[in-house]
């Protein structure tokens, strides 16, 4: 496995000795599974059955850092996630699709301000910060559907539905990209 900036276990410690997560932790590692017992995304009940079945392309990243992170994993956490909404324009100097996230901005006070970004102009401390939100977002759905011995609180659904679009995004990628080797 590669040394990434994003290290899933150092994160989940962290997690553990959060005081204003220690009642998530707590409900986590009773519901679900113990903390202790991951050692990479694989080890999540939600790996197999949901974040594995995302398709992935190559994408627009930031040069400066490409070695640093997992960018197909990232690919995975963007479509998996209800917070971000994710589109492309494309890049004809690179032949790759540019990711523009739109992601509910923490510094704003209206709730439904929006701020977009190209995941190709982040800055290092946002891509590792996207992967501690969405891991935690993840985490925190699997959570809410142990809790609940009834129902999946409509998890399942939702994530029928995040893998449809998953494969429309794709699909729209890779046609522009069949039209783009057409226009060259």
């Amino acid at each position: 496995m590669k040394n990434y900036i994003f290290d899933l276990q150092k994160h989940l410690q962290q997690l553990k000795t959060d005081g204003q997560k220690e009642d998530f932790v707590n409900r986590y590692e009773a519901f679900v599974q113990p903390l202790t017992g991951i050692r990479e995304f694989s080890d999540f009940p939600f790996y197999e059955p949901f974040l594995a079945k995302m398709i992935t392309v190559p994408y627009v990243i930031p040069e400066e850092f490409a070695d640093h992170y997992d960018w197909e994993l990232l690919f995975r956490l963007i479509c998996a996630t209800r917070a971000t909404a994710v589109v492309f324009e494309w890049n004809r100097d690179k032949a790759l699709p540019e990711l523009q996230i739109s992601i509910p901005s923490e510094t704003e006070e209206i709730p439904k301000a929006k701020r977009v970004d190209k995941v190709s102009e982040l800055m290092s401390f946002q891509v590792l910060r996207l992967f501690e939100i969405y891991t935690e977002e993840l985490m925190n759905n699997e959570l809410l559907c142990m809790e609940d011995p009834i129902g999946d609180n409509g998890l399942g659904e939702r994530n029928e539905r995040m893998l449809k679009k998953n494969r429309e995004l794709v699909l729209q990628i890779k046609k522009t990209q069949l039209i783009e080797n057409l226009l060259i």
